[in-house]
């Protein structure tokens, strides 16, 4: 399942964006120092996510043809090396990264989601009414939530977006889905587009986000 997972990646993320998935329990690669530091006091699960979160980053690297490196972290965010943007995620099963040179993206999101039914008392933080109109046929077509995979794509983008946008919130971003190619706009504050895609293989939902020259962050 997670060969084809990845196979399917591959084959639906542009080709200049390396991309490498797993299941949390094959991710349990050896951590740098500068890394073990950050989870210091992680213990079970949450050490597990971050190590397979990292070590996927490095598998994503490698098919750039960059050695094996720490990825450290500011303000709970990655930092790449040098001419280099990507993005990491996990849910309770699995672990994403993908990454590029810079001379191809200014920013690139991930967002990887178990295929469950998002709690209603989520929905109405994360979903506008539009965004949710259409959902059961929407559902039946897809094969999952609909309030998740918004709440995935809106992560996704959320991730490709400059540190100003810290502070925005989910309803500050308005997702249009385009069901054929599986993808979607986002628009952010109501005036920044951001393009994406989405995949929904068996219990995983993935998304993903770029921002392309000559669009500056």
């Amino acid at each position: 399942m997670v060969e084809e997972l990845q196979l399917t990646l591959r084959a639906a993320i542009p080709k200049d964006i390396a991309v490498a998935i797993g299941t949390i329990s094959e991710l349990q690669g050896r951590l740098f120092p500068s890394e073990e530091e950050l989870i210091v006091f992680a213990r079970g699960k949450r050490r597990r996510e971050f190590i397979a979160g990292r070590t996927a980053a490095r598998h994503a690297l490698k098919t750039l043809g960059l050695p094996p490196q720490a990825i450290s972290m500011i303000d709970r965010v990655p930092v790449w090396p040098p001419r280099v943007v990507g993005s990491i995620s996990h849910c309770d099963t699995h672990a994403i990264s993908v990454a590029s040179f810079i001379d191809s993206y200014c920013a690139i999101g991930v967002d990887v989601e178990s295929n469950n039914v998002l709690p209603a008392d989520l929905t109405d933080l994360i979903c506008s009414p539009s965004e949710l109109k259409g959902g059961f046929s929407i559902e039946s077509h897809l094969g999952c939530d609909l309030a998740t995979l918004l709440f995935s794509a809106k992560e996704s983008v959320y991730k490709s977006l400059p540190s100003r946008y810290a502070s925005i919130e989910f309803l500050d971003i308005e997702i249009a889905l385009r069901l054929p190619n599986r993808s979607f706009s986002a628009l952010v504050d109501g005036r920044r587009l951001i393009s994406g895609a989405f995949l929904i293989l068996g219990n995983v939902i993935v998304t993903w986000a770029f921002v392309s020259f000559p669009e500056r962050r």
